[in-house]
């Protein structure tokens, strides 16, 4: 199994997407992890550029790994095999506030 690097949750509501986001900017810092590194920006989370919505298998590498890229509005997760897993999605619950998840784990690779 592979060593971890470091594992983060953290699942609570928000009166606004933005409160959220500037939480999960703080929370990631407290851990020493940049956002940043994960997710450019607000604008970013709540109108992504370029979206993906894939599950593949990549049989044909060396060492064998499956990949999820799931990036939309209010929802990304982007998932490497054995490697790393960040989940960031906001659910409303009226126009403005909501519950806000984060999940992030990174192995050594």
């Amino acid at each position: 199994m592979k060593k971890k690097l470091y594992e983060i949750e953290s699942n609570r509501y928000f009166k606004s997407v933005e409160s959220f986001y500037a939480y999960c900017e703080r929370f990631c810092k407290k851990h020493n992890i940049e956002l940043t590194d994960w997710m450019e920006s607000l604008e970013q989370f709540v109108n992504p550029i370029n979206r993906c919505n894939s599950r593949d298998e990549h049989k044909d590498w060396e060492q064998p790994q499956k990949e999820i890229c799931k990036i939309q509005p209010y929802e990304w997760q982007l998932f490497l095999q054995d490697s790393y897993n960040f989940i960031m999605e906001f659910d409303f619950t009226d126009e403005k506030s909501g519950h806000g998840y984060l999940y992030l784990i990174e192995y050594k690779r």
